[in-house]
């Protein structure tokens, strides 16, 4: 395998890089802090890295804190392309809010499941993450530590590839241990485990688990049944990440096409600016312009029309004045009527006085204490009468023996005759007489002769007295005494309006003014020359309104320029300095399409820049929302859990199936540990001794390992030193050549890439000559991507020289 090509938009600090590489040597030339190990980094990543970052993970985490951008990247990718043989495949990787992945085949499929791609990956490569970390990409420093690395963390069901593991021990793993290792592998495989009934012992299933002591089997059965648990967790979860990947997507895509609004329209903003101050200077000369031409224009018309005015208000004038004194004959013949209207009321109420002289005249003039003297003779007579009538005499004369005249008195009526067999009825007093006997007879004490005395007395007063008065009865006198007093009031109202009609005129004055008045013509009606006159008032009225505006408005003008030569003056002027500033506008940028006025692209360019910090402190309250949801997340995903409750199945199935060929297996380690006897290492140290002897010059010739890879190097004198005891030039060279002899024994035949980070910098001319040769040896049938800051280095090395620069960027 050999890497092609690698290209980035953005990882850590470089940005917008691609570089293509060539199968054997390749040298990275460039500065210190210049990006190469970034780069390294950067292929390895895109190898090996999955997309999606769970924060929760100490590794996740440090490899976002070291290769996002600061501060406020929220996305890095890779691009690499590798060759196996003639096939090409080409790995596309992005990390941060939208995790992908896409693993072009060469037959043209595109796989982005994150597991089918790690394992096409892990057939290509033949070797897992682990290995490449350790001994292709590792640091000539880290190389002994890196191959332990290699047996702890990778391991494999084949006992061929146990025993491959087992060669490049340095630090510790025997082979009594790894068969060891077998032995136990077996425990840990089927503890508490029933293989007979494939299920948990005792029938301790999910409901009733095994807390400790667990075998592998059983825990991955455990490990099925409760992976459905997480799921809706970390479905929500990841809901909620999703969710917020998209709006922190949508608005940077927003913010970036507020940020290329802002910057187009900040690019023309000062022309506008000034735009937006010359065009209203233009209006307004503009205006003034119009303005000034209308007052030109009009300046003369005015002056006749004020001229027009004046004589039509003279005209007017006279025609009022004729129409009042026409008026005023009116009032003269309107006076004439009402002399002969007030002659004829005097006439009127002189005959209504003599009237009223007459009536008076005809009734008897009766005094209060006439009046008051009847009533007192009424009530005398009444008050008498009602003295008779307080008791009742009831009578009757049945017979007289001897016929003869009966006369009767009742109370006070006068006598007169009764008959036999005849009723009478008195109140108080009744006499009855004849020729023979005289018969009184009275109720109580009544003194009836008193009584006649004073009836009789009062009855005789009142008939005088109502003979003097020349009425018939009290009522009557009252009622002249009333109409007299009516009369009288009549005649003293009739007098009083006499006076109040004539003033302080005199009857014989208004006739003779009313002679006088005889010799006037015929006349209009006063409302027609009334309303003849409003009509003609009226239009002065106007005519005047109209004169004093139009010379208010000549006063202005005058006021404001004199004269009118002088306003066609300031008019040219105006005209001069319009088109002077429209001489500038031409030479200032348009306002774009859309916008009415400068005004209105200011107002967009300020909603815009504000829509733009709005959008940059939404998106930074969306990234804090981000990484608080990141943090949220679970270790592993729902469609992770949903396909590894798959998976969990098939381990089960394979646990098993590894339990029952692990005896099998532990047989063949027996068998191969027999073959390899007691030199396992054998052409691993062959190797190493033959480039170890080509990088010191032949100083040290000879390389062991033993069975423990526990490393020894002899001098040419024959003196085996220790590791520990070598200088730094040549321990480099030593981890060099181990290095080589481990990849070539891993690689065999097949081609494959190391990536050196200028691991012969320390070495003298004389070893770096010859670790110059031996890695252009490797080269010849490998790649080789060396990295280093010195220019020397890289002529000695040669191949495909990559200028790098300063790949960085800020």
């Amino acid at each position: 395998m050999f890497i092609k090509s690698f290209s980035c938009s953005r990882f850590a600090g470089l940005k917008e890089r691609n570089i293509e590489f060539e199968k054997g040597m390749n040298v990275i030339l460039g500065p210190n802090e210049s990006g190469k190990s970034t780069l390294v980094e950067g292929i390895y990543a895109t190898l090996f890295k999955d997309p999606k970052l769970r924060m929760s993970t100490k590794s996740d985490k440090e490899f976002h804190e070291r290769f996002m951008p600061y501060p406020d990247g929220d996305a890095i990718d890779g691009e690499i392309t590798i060759c196996v043989g003639e096939k090409e495949y080409k790995i596309k990787k992005e990390w941060g809010i939208a995790p992908s992945l896409q693993f072009l085949t060469p037959d043209g499929d595109v796989i982005k499941n994150v597991d089918r791609a790690n394992d096409l990956l892990r057939q290509i490569l033949q070797f897992g993450s682990g290995t490449y970390s350790s001994i292709v990409f590792a640091k000539q420093r880290d190389i002994k530590e890196a191959i332990q690395r290699i047996l702890s963390d990778e391991t494999t069901n084949e006992v061929s590839s146990i025993l491959m593991k087992t060669l490049m021990e340095l630090d510790g793993i025997s082979v009594d241990e790894l068969g060891r290792r077998i032995e136990q592998e077996k425990d840990l495989l089927l503890k508490r485990w029933d293989l007979d009934k494939n299920y948990p012992e005792n029938n301790r299933g999910i409901n009733d688990p095994y807390k400790t002591g667990l075998g592998e089997v059983i825990e991955s059965y455990y490990k099925k049944e409760s992976i459905k648990i997480s799921m809706d967790q970390a479905q929500e979860a990841e809901r909620d990440f999703e969710e917020i990947c998209e709006k922190l997507k949508a608005k940077s895509i927003e913010i970036e096409k507020l940020k290329s609004k802002k910057d187009e329209l900040e690019k023309i903003e000062d022309d506008v600016t000034k735009r937006a101050i010359l065009e209203p200077k233009i209006a307004g000369l503009t205006k003034e312009v119009n303005i000034l031409s209308d007052v030109c224009k009009k300046w003369p018309v005015k002056e006749a029309l004020i001229k027009q005015l004046d004589k039509e208000l003279e005209t007017i004038t006279e025609e009022i004045k004729k129409l009042e004194e026409e008026k005023e004959n009116v009032r003269k013949a309107e006076k004439k009527s009402e002399i002969e209207k007030k002659l004829a009321n005097i006439q009127e109420l002189n005959k209504k006085i003599d009237d009223i002289n007459i009536k008076i005249s005809q009734i008897k003039e009766i005094k209060d204490d006439e009046i008051k003297r009847l009533e007192e003779l009424h009530k005398k007579i009444s008050k008498t009468e009602a003295a008779m009538e307080a008791g009742v005499i009831i009578g009757k004369f049945n017979k007289i023996n001897t016929p003869c005249d009966i006369w009767i008195t009742k109370d006070l009526e006068d006598k007169q005759n009764i008959k036999p067999e005849e009723t009478f009825t008195a109140n108080g007093y009744v006499k009855i007489e004849c020729d023979e006997f005289e018969l009184e007879l009275k109720t109580g004490e009544i003194d009836y002769e008193r009584l006649k005395e004073t009836y009789e007395g009062c009855k005789l007063e009142l008939a005088n007295l109502l003979k003097h008065l020349q009425v018939e009865d009290v009522e009557e006198a009252k009622l002249n005494k009333a109409q007299l007093e009516k009369l009288k009031n009549e005649h003293t109202n009739a007098k009083e309006q006499l006076d109040l009609l004539l003033g302080e005129e005199k009857y014989d004055d208004l006739k003779q003014e009313l002679e006088q008045l005889d010799s006037l013509g015929q006349t209009r009606n006063i409302e027609e020359i009334n309303s003849e006159i409003q009509e003609l008032n009226n239009k002065k009225t106007d005519c005047a309104a109209d004169r004093r505006s139009e010379e208010k408005i000549l006063l202005e003008w005058a006021d404001e320029y004199k004269d009118q030569d002088n306003a066609f003056d300031i008019l040219i002027e105006k005209k001069m300095e319009i088109k002077q500033l429209e001489d500038q506008l031409k030479k200032l940028a348009p306002i774009p399409e859309g916008y009415e006025s400068a005004e209105e692209f200011k107002q967009s360019l300020t909603e815009t820049r504000k829509s733009y910090e709005e959008g940059q402190q939404a998106y930074s309250n969306l990234k804090e929302e981000y990484y608080e949801n990141q943090n949220n997340l679970p270790e592993t995903t729902y469609e992770e859990l949903k396909a590894a409750y798959v998976e969990a199945k098939s381990t089960f199935d394979k646990k098993l199936k590894r339990a029952k060929k692990l005896i099998t297996i532990q047989k063949a380690f027996e068998k191969t540990k027999e073959e390899i006897g007691k030199a396992p290492f054998k052409p691993l140290a062959e190797k190493f001794t033959e480039w170890l002897c080509i990088l010191t010059d032949g100083n040290y010739t000879l390389g062991q390992i033993d069975k423990d890879f526990d490393v020894s190097i002899q001098n040419k004198n024959g003196v085996t030193i220790p590791p520990s005891l070598l200088s730094a030039g040549t321990h480099d060279c030593v981890a060099l050549a181990l290095r080589f002899s481990i990849l070539k024994y891993i690689y065999g035949d097949t081609p494959g890439c190391v990536v050196l980070d200028d691991c012969i910098v320390d070495l003298d001319p004389t070893r770096r000559k010859m670790a110059v040769k031996l890695i252009k040896k490797f080269a010849q049938q490998n790649q080789v991507i060396f990295t280093t800051c010195n220019p020397e280095i890289a002529e000695l090395l040669g191949g495909n020289i990559i200028d790098w620069g300063s790949g960085l960027t800020s």
